[in-house]
């Protein structure tokens, strides 16, 4: 998670690890849901990515 972007590296863990409620998480970071929706989207591309690298040894195509 650290070598995550700051803004994936932040939400992904306040949504999935703390499981706050999506509007918990909204008020929090002021974000409507979909905006959250997106910004996990992408958060999880960013951590599968890295994953691949640093785990598995391979790139993203």
């Amino acid at each position: 998670m650290e070598r995550l972007p700051p803004a994936p590296g932040r939400l992904f863990p306040i949504r999935e690890w703390l499981k706050l409620s999506t509007q918990e998480v909204c008020k929090e970071l002021t974000l409507t849901p979909t905006h959250l929706y997106v910004r996990l989207h992408l958060a999880c591309l960013s951590l599968q990515e890295c994953m691949n690298i640093r785990w598995f040894g391979q790139r993203c195509a």
